[in-house]
């Protein structure tokens, strides 16, 4: 265990030694989980600070890659067809959330009789606000891209005959974080990412002391009072 004669390098050189006891990959491991967090919740932290919300449309979202999908959209062009949605319901039998895919216009365009299960799906929505009476065949969609998987909702989708295609994103119609929430977990998130990180740090690089460095000197400081003193020295710690 890591520590420091000063009482904030004392705590932080506690933790980085509980921390190093956890093994190598699982301190790896933990290093991308926080720090994927971090950057997810410094988004929503920018949001809450600017509230920019890029405007895009159905084709352009359909073109770009999963790192290039902004974290917060305004999709103005979502074509819907009635009645596709999937729901889920809580044990009251009241709907938490609808999924359900969303086309581009330019897939619909020229096929009056098309169905649904016969188009790629590129974007699945999982509306938490979900209202049946306010769905239109083409709706504006303010939503977040969180990159999660949706396995679950996608295999019910491909079940019921819908062709998700491999890429797909999911996008969340949800209430945006608040500034404090979004504060308090990106503090969280960047300090825990930090310290493991820390962890791998040799403790001579940080200006800290192994613990039998700390343990040898105080030794040598009793024996220094215990012989002025005129006793026998004690045993070493172990």
């Amino acid at each position: 265990m890591l520590i420091d004669r000063s009482l904030p390098m004392l705590f932080i050189a506690s933790v980085l030694g509980l921390i190093k006891r956890l093994g190598f990959l699982y301190r790896i491991i933990g290093v991308v989980i926080c720090f994927v967090f971090f950057g997810s919740n410094l988004k929503d932290l920018m949001f809450t600070a600017s509230s920019d919300v890029q405007e895009l449309t159905m084709e352009a979202l359909s073109k770009m890659s999963s790192s290039e999908v902004p974290r917060y959209m305004r999709i103005t062009d979502a074509s819907i067809f009635d009645g596709t949605y999937v729901s889920t319901e809580d044990e009251d039998g009241n709907v938490q959330y609808a999924t359900y895919p969303v086309y581009a216009p330019s897939q619909l365009l020229g096929k009056p009789d098309v169905k649904p299960w016969e188009l790629a799906v590129n974007v699945v929505v999982k509306d938490k606000k979900f209202d049946l009476n306010s769905m239109q065949a083409v709706m504006t969609i303010d939503g977040f891209y969180d990159g999660s998987s949706f396995t679950d909702t996608r295999e019910i989708l491909e079940q019921n005959g819908f062709q998700v295609s491999p890429d797909a994103i999911l996008v969340v119609i949800d209430e945006p974080p608040s500034a404090g929430n979004a504060a308090l977990w990106t503090g969280i998130t960047g300090l825990l990412g930090g310290l493991l990180a820390a962890s791998f740090i040799p403790s001579s690089l940080l200006g800290l002391k192994e613990e039998e460095e700390v343990y040898e000197e105080e030794y040598e400081e009793e024996r220094e009072e215990i012989r002025e003193g005129g006793s026998s020295p004690p045993a070493p710690k172990v």
